[in-house]
C-alpha cells in the first residue's frame, strides 16, 4: 500500500489484513474509500506499465514503441517521428480523488533529451479504462519551468505543476498534427544539464521549504 495513512491504520488495527483471502477489511467508510482508491491506482500502474498491451488492443493508434533507442523506458513515437516518454502515475493528492499527480523525471534525466526532441505523454485513466485519455505536452512549454511533478484534474483536464504553473495539454491527434519532430529544439537540448537541474531544485526547496518538499 502506497498511502502512509493506510499503513498507520493497519498498525492501529483499524484495517485488518486477511492473509488467506488476500483482502483488507474495515468498518470505516473513509478507510474503505482509501483502500478502493489505492487498489484502483495499483491496477492502473500495472496496466500502464505494459504499453505493448495497449497496442495489441488498439492497433489503430498512430504510435509505436521505440525499443532501439529506449530499451528500458516506455517511450513511443508517432508516424511523424515525434518522440514521447510517458509520465509515471504517482497518486491522488486531494481527498476527493480529482487531482492525479505524475512524475516526469524520466523526461529530464540522463542523455535521452539530448539525443531526441522529447515531448511528454500523459495518460488519464478512469475507473474502467486505464488508458482512457491520452494527452501530450510540448517540451517547448515544459522547458520554461522544468517541473519534476505534474498534476492533472481528471474532471476538467487542467494541468499544472506543484508550484501552480499551468501547462496546455493536447489530445494525441492534436499533438501529431502540431508538435515538433525528433531533431528539433537542438539549442535547448544542448543547454539542458540534468545535474545542474537537480542542484537547482534542491536549492529552491531549501529556500522554499514551507511550500513542500521533493526528494531525488
Amino acid at each position: 500500500m502506497e498511502d502512509a495513512r493506510l499503513i498507520n491504520t493497519v498498525c492501529n488495527g483499524e484495517i485488518i489484513l486477511d492473509k488467506n483471502s488476500l483482502t483488507a477489511n474495515t468498518n470505516n467508510e473513509r478507510l474503505k474509500f482509501l483502500l478502493e482508491s489505492e487498489s484502483w491506482l495499483f491496477k492502473v500502474r500495472e496496466d500502464q506499465a505494459h504499453i505493448k498491451v495497449l497496442f495489441e488492443k488498439h492497433p489503430e493508434l498512430p504510435l509505436k514503441r521505440d525499443n532501439d533507442l529506449f530499451p528500458k523506458v516506455s517511450a513511443v513515437k508517432t508516424i511523424k517521428n515525434q518522440y514521447f516518454p510517458r509520465a509515471i502515475l504517482n497518486n491522488f493528492i486531494d481527498s476527493k480523488n480529482t487531482i492525479l499527480e505524475y512524475s516526469i523525471i524520466n523526461l529530464w534525466e540522463g542523455t535521452k533529451l539530448k539525443k531526441k526532441n522529447l515531448h511528454l505523454l500523459i495518460v488519464v485513466p478512469t475507473k474502467t479504462d486505464s488508458w482512457n485519455k491520452i494527452f501530450a505536452i510540448k517540451n517547448e512549454d515544459l522547458f520554461k519551468f522544468k517541473p519534476m511533478l505534474l498534476r492533472v484534474n481528471i474532471k476538467d483536464y487542467n494541468c499544472f505543476d506543484e508550484y501552480g504553473n499551468n501547462y496546455n495539454i493536447y489530445l494525441l491527434e492534436q499533438a501529431i498534427e502540431n508538435f515538433s519532430a525528433e531533431d528539433d529544439n537542438i539549442e535547448k537540448r544542448l543547454e539542458h544539464d540534468w545535474k545542474k537541474m537537480k542542484i537547482d531544485l534542491c536549492n529552491y526547496e531549501v529556500v522554499n521549504i514551507g511550500r513542500g518538499s521533493f526528494f531525488i
